[in-house]
C-alpha cells in the first residue's frame, strides 16, 4: 500500500474493492491485463475518467472516444461496448 492510498476497513486498496458498474469494460481491462491508470495516461484523460467508466458514471463524449482510441492502440482490439456519456 502506498502512502495516501484510500483503503477499506478491511485494509484493501479502494481500487481493489468490487463495484457494480460497467462489467464489460472491467472484463475488457482484465482480459487484456490493462491498468486503468495506464489507460488514462495513454488516452490523455484524467484517471477519474476511467474510474467513472468502470463505475458506469457518464463521461464526456470526447473522453469516451479518447479512451476507446487508447484501448485500441494498446490492444489492437476495439472496445465496442457502451460507455455512458453526458448529454
Amino acid at each position: 500500500m502506498l502512502q495516501g492510498e484510500r483503503t477499506t476497513a478491511e485494509g484493501r486498496v479502494m481500487d481493489e474493492v468490487p463495484v457494480r458498474g460497467n462489467l464489460p469494460f472491467q472484463a475488457y481491462l482484465t482480459e487484456h491485463q490493462l491498468d486503468p491508470r495506464k489507460v488514462a495516461n495513454q488516452a490523455g484523460v484524467p484517471y477519474v475518467t476511467v474510474w467513472s467508466i468502470l463505475r458506469n458514471k457518464p463521461v464526456t463524449a470526447l473522453h469516451a472516444a479518447q479512451v476507446r482510441n487508447a484501448l485500441f492502440w494498446m490492444t489492437g482490439v476495439p472496445y465496442s461496448e457502451w460507455i455512458a456519456t453526458l448529454s
